[in-house]
């Protein structure tokens, strides 16, 4: 007999937690049908001799609701073993949309997750108004890994209310009647029956429109939001949420609203500090019955600051040379004159020297240091100069390439491994597609597996799988994902465990209109194969596709 696709001889760990075989896997189409000792030939084969398998990754927040129209790759997602992907996290979608509310959910995008509202314009075909439109218009872009998507709130509201779903501030947010409400259940339910596998809310100020008003439905009632999710439950659906975090009582009774009131299964961003103060909250509701899943980055959150990418610096020293391009910024720096005045001025700012406390460089090795423990301040200290001198130097020594990674939370690694500890967390929230030229944490599994598992043995290798893969399907219903079984699709890795290692991340000129993003590669994926179709071989794309857009009905 002769399968499409062999992978021989490889130490399979089947997404379960179970204890990992040495055994053959045969793919016919996009389906496994064989897992032990394979005979016969195949089209295609894989040696995995000394290698692990594993499933393909889930990760479940991502923003490439946009991307997937232009970037059919799905990179930097791709490059990291996702197989999978969640899209419409944080209440921000692109559907449902009226024809002339298109730039409104552009701009909307772009302050809240940094996608250029003009490139989402020109980049997408714009040929849908209702969800399932949305995912059928995204499935013809053909993309190279799955994507699942949840219909934002925002959305929601403003498609029903217009400019009365916007509040300038929490308590100014207008209660909708009960016929508005009634409307926004019934899109809700039509976006599920559609293909979403839920709905998404948003309850961080910090999330704005252009204008610095709050998104629609930042401070909705409870009310409202618990009629939505009730909505999405009852057609299939789960409910995504990122919390307020400096509201605790709020954050602790719209979880309760939502899994007990609305019934409805909970999805929520998670950072270590937060969950200090709620954790035992979710402990509780869990015990009672209701099915809470919470995702953190395994490693520190932070923006990515550097002289090609983005300087999160607002003082008045760095507006006028944030505005210069890459050659003036470092022409500029290398004439004594105008750097010791820019240095200077930088050092009398609070604010940049408060930075320096949090941020850490990445170094100038073959692979980014974010486990670095000293800070640009303590390097600082420890050399007798100022932090600003230690980002000059180290910017002009690397032609603007070095890059400094600024912590904004999950700041105490010893935290982060006591949070991933717990058995509602799920390690995630790369963010992957957002924030372009600011952010780039989409390498998570690749950093969960060499360091919390490999070098740190924190986490047993079967159960880290088990949390990337069959964990996440389960609670998006990806029921016939995640698992390397007979029956099951083909969703797989073929990964170098000792090899494996996060790439720097860098800049790409691959958006239209010419626009720049943050993307990052790996080392030691020997092969990613998405619905039997062999996306990347040796940490590099091979530019077939597999993926599809996988709808909840």
């Amino acid at each position: 007999m002769t399968h499409d696709l062999i992978i021989r001889g490889g130490t399979v760990h089947d997404g379960r937690g179970s204890a990992p075989v040495r055994a053959d896997i045969a793919i016919d189409g996009d389906t496994i049908v064989q897992v032990g000792q394979v005979s016969g030939q195949a089209t295609r084969t894989i040696d995995a001799s000394g290698l692990i398998v594993t499933p393909g990754f889930v990760d479940l927040h991502t923003h490439m609701d946009a991307q997937a129209a232009w970037d059919p790759s799905i990179s930097p997602c791709s490059n990291h073993g996702i197989t999978s992907a969640l899209i419409g996290n944080c209440s921000v979608t692109f559907a449902p949309c009226k024809p002339q509310d298109r730039s409104f959910l552009a701009n909307m995008m772009e302050t809240v997750e940094d996608i250029p509202a003009d490139i989402i314009l020109e980049g997408m075909r714009w040929d849908w108004e209702s969800f399932g439109e949305y995912l059928d218009s995204m499935h013809s872009c053909g993309p190279a890994i799955n994507l699942v998507g949840l219909v934002g709130h925002a959305a929601i509201r403003f498609h029903v209310l217009g400019e009365r779903a916007i509040a300038a501030t929490r308590g100014d947010e207008p209660d909708v009647t009960e016929a508005e409400l009634a409307e926004m259940v019934a899109l809700v339910d039509a976006s599920v029956r559609g293909g979403a596998i839920g709905i998404s809310f948003n309850r961080l100020a910090a999330h704005v429109l252009p204008d610095g008003r709050p998104i629609p439905g930042t401070f909705a009632s409870h009310r409202e939001i618990t009629a939505l999710a009730e909505a999405a439950h009852r057609a299939g659906g789960i409910a995504q949420v990122v919390p307020c975090i400096e509201d605790v009582d709020d954050d602790r009774e719209l979880m309760r609203a939502i899994t007990q009131d609305a019934g409805a299964r909970l999805l929520f961003s998670s950072v270590a500090e937060h969950a200090k103060r709620v954790g035992g909250d979710v402990d509780a509701l869990r015990a009672g019955g209701s099915d809470i899943t919470g995702i953190t980055l395994p490693r520190r959150f932070g923006v990515l600051a550097s002289l090609r990418t983005f300087l999160p610096y607002r003082a008045a020293p760095w507006r006028a040379f944030r505005r210069l391009d890459l050659d003036a910024k470092l022409a500029f720096l290398a004439d004594r004159a105008s750097r010791d005045e820019f240095a200077a001025a930088v050092d009398a700012d609070p604010e940049f020297n408060k930075s320096a406390r949090r941020t850490r460089w990445l170094g100038d090795g073959e692979h980014p240091t974010f486990l670095r423990e000293q800070t640009l301040a303590d390097e600082a200290a420890a050399a007798g100069c100022r932090p600003i001198d230690l980002f000059i130097d180290r910017s002009l020594a690397s032609n603007g390439l070095a890059m400094f990674h600024s912590s904004f939370a999950n700041h105490d690694l010893g935290d982060v491994a006591e949070h991933l500890e717990r058995d509602w967390i799920l390690p995630g929230l790369g963010d992957a597609g957002a924030h372009a030229r600011q952010i780039c944490d989409a390498g998570y599994p690749t950093f969960y597996l060499s360091h919390w598992v490999r070098d740190r043995g924190t986490v047993e290798l079967a159960e880290a799988v088990r949390l990337l893969s069959s964990a996440p399907a389960a609670v998006i219903g990806l029921t016939d994902r995640g698992v390397v079984a007979p029956g099951m699709r083909a969703d797989l890795n073929v990964i170098d465990l000792e090899r494996l290692a996060e790439r720097h991340p860098h800049i790409v000129g691959d958006m239209p209109k010419g626009g720049e993003r943050l993307t990052q590669g790996a080392d030691g994926y020997i092969a990613t194969v998405c619905n039997g179709v062999v996306i990347a071989e040796n940490d590099r794309p091979t530019g077939d596709r597999g993926g599809r857009v996988l709808r909840s009905h």
